[in-house]
């Protein structure tokens, strides 16, 4: 674990949020009753049955079943899975500050629903049509009503859970829906849906997938937070890691300035590089796409300073290249 930086983990409702060397995790709690997963998940199944609630409290049994969830998606389509990959790339390009249950799985979910549909109603991978089908669900989030039968029968689901709405039920525990926290969160469903009208409109247009992932809100439309100062530098990557790294030093509480500026910074400097002739050419444009961000047109001078030196930094793998972004907040 040497030079690994480790951030005390925080509690999200039964999970614990920790920070290992600027990759976020989730740890939550599951019970192991046999490494056979047709005995897991038969086990998990008779704990929820004997519960008191059931389909009240049967979805924390949920994180038990993440064998079978795996395997749920591992076996969708090749279709499927590229439909996949662009709703969790959109979900990623809207900025909803609110914590949300289960989004990447819900998205997740309702990719998958979207590409089986265009697979069984048209006998076609078109993925135009299945993410307009994604977008028309997350526009009309109320009335999304999504059930996959895979690790038990029909009859195992109670009125309870299939009267919720958003349903995106979980494939591997009858007692589960995903969409839960949207069923009560209102103004963050809501949010969903209007981001999801506006891609639909993008999808339409002229300029169809070209424009279709650009960050909503654009960050001329809310209150982005304005650095005390920037960092910039460019460097060849050192592997072919595509994952995005937050470090952050000494926020003081601003989560949430890190967030907005995580959001701009992470989904829009690293597309620069395909216009870039070089690392100092990116260097460039990354500067100028910060100017942009905060409406100044500052000085960059060269400086001794060090990206430890700073707050945050973020590391955007781009192509060939690493671009490191810090700031002091």
């Amino acid at each position: 674990m040497s030079g690994i930086v480790f951030q005390v983990p925080k509690t999200k409702g039964a999970a614990l949020q920790a920070t290992v060397d600027g990759f976020e995790f989730d740890i939550v709690p599951a019970v192991n009753f046999s490494q056979n997963p047709a005995v897991q998940r038969r086990r998990v199944l008779e704990e929820i049955g004997k519960l008191r609630h059931p389909s009240k409290d049967g979805y924390r049994w949920s994180s038990s079943l993440i064998y079978d969830q795996v395997e749920f998606i591992k076996k969708q389509s090749s279709f499927a899975h590229h439909v996949i990959r662009l709703a969790k790339f959109w979900n990623r390009s809207i900025y909803i500050e609110e914590y949300v249950s289960g989004r990447s799985t819900i998205i997740e979910l309702i990719a998958v629903h979207a590409a089986k549909e265009v697979e069984r109603q048209y006998n076609e991978e078109s993925l135009v049509r299945a993410m307009h089908l994604f977008f028309s669900m997350m526009r009309n989030l109320k009335s999304v009503n999504i059930t996959f039968h895979m690790s038990y029968p029909p009859s195992q689901v109670e009125n309870y859970v299939l009267q919720q709405r958003p349903l995106v039920l979980d494939p591997s525990n009858p007692y589960n829906n995903f969409a839960y926290d949207l069923c009560r969160k209102d103004r963050v469903r809501g949010k969903f849906e209007q981001f999801a009208q506006v891609s639909i409109h993008r999808l339409s247009s002229v300029f169809g997938l070209f424009v279709l992932f650009e960050l909503q809100p654009s960050f001329l439309s809310f209150s982005m937070p304005r650095a005390k100062g920037w960092l910039v530098s460019v460097d060849n990557a050192p592997d072919q890691s595509k994952r995005i790294k937050v470090i952050e030093r000494n926020v003081r509480g601003n989560h949430e300035a890190v967030k907005k500026l995580k959001h701009y910074i992470c989904y829009n400097v690293r597309f620069l590089q395909a216009e870039a002739k070089s690392k100092n050419e990116l260097k460039k444009a990354v500067q100028k796409s910060i100017d942009e961000m905060e409406n100044d047109k500052r000085e960059w001078i060269p400086t001794s300073d060090c990206h430890s030196d700073y707050d945050v930094t973020f590391e955007i793998p781009s192509g060939e290249f690493i671009i490191s972004c810090s700031c002091r907040i």
